[in-house]
């Protein structure tokens, strides 16, 4: 009955460990394809980062252009803000102008003014003249 324990005893030792030996290739199949699939996934990501990257660089480049286009535009406004100053100026200097040809327009007015009194005594004169005479 000895011998039929430890036969018995050993057909589970080595089921066991053969059920050991089989499991742990099986775990390291399986490992093998996990790894093989990271790696490709390591592939996949870094090929796609790369591209990225090419891509943002090239936004960066539009962005930048972009960036000049505002600056020449922001200097001609400021170009277009002096010549509005120097308009400004101009109409100033016209409005001064003016100012001075109305002041000599009121002055010729009132010479046409004291003209047309001197006109109107010379009509009465005149008329007083001619009356004395038609009579």
């Amino acid at each position: 009955m000895d011998a039929a324990v430890w036969t018995a005893i050993g057909l589970l030792a080595a089921t066991s460990l053969g059920t050991l030996f089989y499991l742990g290739a099986r775990i390291d199949g399986q490992a093998a394809r996990t790894d093989a699939l990271a790696g490709r996934m390591d592939a996949r990501l870094d090929a796609l980062v790369a591209l990225m990257e090419s891509r943002f660089d090239r936004m960066e480049g539009k962005f930048d252009r972009i960036d000049e286009r505002f600056a020449m535009i922001d200097k001609r406004f400021a170009n277009i803000v002096e010549r509005f100053a120097s308009v400004d100026e101009r109409f100033a200097s016209i409005d001064g102008r003016f100012a001075s040809i109305d002041g000599g327009f009121a002055h010729v007015d009132e010479r046409f003014d004291r003209v047309d009194d001197r006109l109107g005594v010379v009509q009465s004169q005149l008329e007083a003249h001619i009356g004395r005479h038609a009579s």
